[in-house]
């Protein structure tokens, strides 16, 4: 898929996305403050993903990929049991 193709597909869930935890927001809540909120845990959130990637970069080959991939089983287990809970 093309670059532009894929952002935009990626634009068109955000605006979803966002609508989803706008309607979250308590109505006794400040928008402002729980916007920030997010914001900050927005930002939070990819720094500890950028600094675990970087950590995992610098492991040899072999190791950096198992990593990864026991990761990625691990949040794929988390989120069918999740997913299963909320069914």
């Amino acid at each position: 898929m093309p670059v532009a193709a894929a952002m935009a597909l990626v634009g068109f869930f955000a605006i979803f996305h966002g609508y989803a935890h706008g309607i979250e927001t308590p109505e006794t809540a400040s928008g402002l403050l729980y916007g920030l909120g997010f914001v900050a845990a927005t930002a939070l959130l990819h720094g500890l993903g950028v600094g675990i990637g970087l950590l995992v970069d610098r492991l040899e080959a072999g190791q950096g990929r198992q990593l990864v991939r026991i990761a990625g089983s691990a949040a794929a287990v988390v989120g069918v049991a999740m997913l299963a809970n909320a069914v």
